[in-house]
């Protein structure tokens, strides 16, 4: 008895026993080790492969840069400054708002979460800010109701993007702030 694989375009197509040898390139003599149908055959090996699922093409993503952001607070108090480090800062419960340009996003709202970080990174809470983007301007409006160092990172807000399966993801430097509580100071 004697096993083949019938190979056509490098791919088992049928595997069958022959009670004679078969003299044909569309047929290959295996032995214990049998392929299975629409495995990959090697001919100059002679070894088999599984089949390789194709990948779907991914979309290529849409990366939209967010650049020159501005910070103000909403009363104009002079209040929000750039400290050191190019960190904001602005005392709790000051409403503040964030403008830029993204060239590219559909008008509409997008939600971007700031995390409460402590040593600098170590993300410990986070709060939820509403953005409005139209005509390609982004305004996001807030106020830290508590004091902390407080981060917009792009990779995290992309994190949500992923999630949610937006067909677009954001490219910005990180926007720290340090919220503190403000206390007045005695003049003498």
């Amino acid at each position: 008895m004697f096993n083949y694989a019938h190979i056509e375009n490098n791919k088992v197509i049928g595997i069958y026993s022959f009670d004679t040898e078969v003299q044909s390139d569309e047929y290959v003599l295996i032995d214990d080790t049998r392929p299975n149908l629409h495995d990959i055959y090697d001919h100059t090996t002679g070894l088999f492969a599984k089949e390789q699922a194709a990948e779907p093409e991914k979309p290529q993503m849409q990366v939209v840069s967010l650049d020159q952001i501005a910070i103000s607070d909403e009363a104009n108090t002079g209040l929000v400054e750039k400290g050191l480090g190019d960190i904001t800062w602005l005392p709790i419960n000051l409403p503040f708002s964030m403008n830029t340009t993204a060239e590219g996003l559909p008008d509409g709202r997008l939600m971007l979460m700031v995390e409460r970080v402590v040593d600098g990174s170590k993300a410990v809470d986070d709060i939820r800010l509403l953005a409005d983007i139209k005509d390609g301007q982004v305004t996001m409006k807030g106020v830290f109701k508590v004091s902390g160092n407080y981060l917009l990172r792009a990779s995290r807000v992309n994190e949500g993007l992923e999630r949610i399966g937006a067909p677009f993801r954001l490219d910005f430097k990180t926007v720290e702030f340090d919220a503190y509580e403000q206390v007045e100071l005695e003049k003498g």
